[in-house]
């Protein structure tokens, strides 16, 4: 497994963290998604195993290549980072990809909307949910900066949340809303078409966390952190692939047919979180 220098080989850099943080994921997501403990706590109960777990395998220095991100700090980062990542709702999305948008889900009144809108939206929510913890890791890293750093650093990622979230989102509805130009009366009425309310809470928390994965990277851009940049750049990227081409399982009535009672939430729910853990892998 280590090499005739005594080097951590591919299976100890790659293959077993990436199984070791893929079935963690799982797990922790898995629960996440049991009923009553969803939203932030659930993703903190992920957070924890998923930063104890890195800081652990990263403190054995014992091949004599410390590496850079290994501080205890980073089990505190990833479970507020998680914290923050669960504080949004994504539920909308889902019939996307079944080609409707509910307007008023109790009425069962919906209208037909392309799928792609699906795999955008879940590419969106899925780069920050993963992201934000890789930025909690790179901020552990053994290259310390300064107080004023870390005023800038904060402000480049709260400064863009609120921009992206406050100013432009609601500035430019037709870009952001989906069918917005087709349901303007009904977008004008969210007492009444609840789903549309979501739709547009949902959009919106979304873009305060795109904001903030995008400050935060584009702080370690400027400053020229190549490692971080890579680090949070791979973790988002990965997962936002990945929760955009699972499609919340929808595709599996078309492998074992819609009337076997498939749980697709539950598979959704554990598989989204070994997509996370896949992602942490392959940036350790």
């Amino acid at each position: 497994m280590t090499d005739t220098n005594n080097k951590p080989g591919l299976a100890e850099n790659l293959i077993l963290p990436v199984i070791l943080f893929g079935v963690i994921g799982g797990l922790t997501w898995a629960v996440r998604g049991s009923s009553g403990y969803g939203a932030s706590a659930g993703c903190v109960f992920a957070g924890v195993f998923l930063g104890t777990a890195w800081w652990y395998i990263a403190r054995d220095a014992q091949s004599g290549h410390a590496r850079r991100y290994r501080a205890g700090w980073i089990i505190l980062a990833m479970t507020v980072m998680f914290g923050i990542s669960g504080n949004r709702g994504w539920m909308q999305w889902a019939g996307f990809f079944d080609g409707i948008m509910y307007t008023n889900y109790g009425e069962n009144e919906f209208v037909e909307i392309d799928r792609i809108y699906g795999f955008v939206w879940y590419f969106i929510a899925g780069i920050p949910w993963a992201g934000l913890g890789a930025c909690g890791i790179a901020w552990c890293a053994d290259r310390p900066i300064k107080a004023w750093q870390w005023v800038v650093r904060l402000t480049c990622g709260i400064g863009l949340a609120y921009v992206l979230s406050e100013v432009i989102y609601p500035q430019f509805p037709n870009f952001f809303l989906p069918l917005y130009q087709q349901l303007q009366d009904k977008y004008a009425d969210l007492e009444t078409n609840r789903n549309l309310f979501k739709v547009v809470r949902d959009g919106r928390e979304a873009m305060i966390q795109l904001g903030l994965y995008l400050g935060f990277l584009g702080f370690e851009i400027a400053r020229r952190d190549w490692k971080n940049v890579i680090l949070i750049s791979v973790v988002g990227l990965i997962n936002g692939v990945a929760w955009s081409g699972l499609q919340c399982w929808k595709w599996a009535d078309d492998i074992w047919g819609s009337n076997v009672g498939f749980n697709f939430w539950r598979a959704w729910e554990t598989t989204g979180g070994i997509s996370i853990g896949i992602a942490f892998g392959v940036a350790y």
